[in-house]
């Protein structure tokens, strides 16, 4: 599915939540990921980039991010066809997200 820029597509791999990548399949490019806001923007909430990072333990993140002061704000969660992930707010509030891909990116 197209993106509407040049040479990038979307994938949908569940509601509301997209495969993004710069390139065409044998060589994709950049590849990352789009979903849908979880709330609409009221000027509260997150107003910024979301960066979700390709790991290969989500567990193993967890547990980090609980002994270096953060804080996991979305347990573990399975996304058909995608993987599983978790997000997290780090020593400053920043909000990121950790995935375990179920086919590894590419790049």
């Amino acid at each position: 599915m197209s993106s509407g820029l040049p040479g990038w597509s979307r994938i949908r791999v569940g509601p509301g939540f997209y495969l993004i990548q710069t390139g065409p399949d044998q060589n994709p490019g950049v590849l990352g990921l789009m979903h849908a806001r979880q709330a609409p923007r009221t000027g509260t909430g997150l107003n910024g980039l979301e960066p979700t990072f390709a790991v290969l333990d989500v567990d193993a993140i967890a547990r980090l991010v609980a002994r270096h002061g953060g804080k996991v704000i979305m347990p573990k969660a399975v996304i058909p066809t995608a993987g599983e992930m978790i997000r997290f707010l780090d020593t400053e509030g920043n909000d990121i997200g950790a995935m375990r891909y179920e086919t590894p990116p590419r790049g």
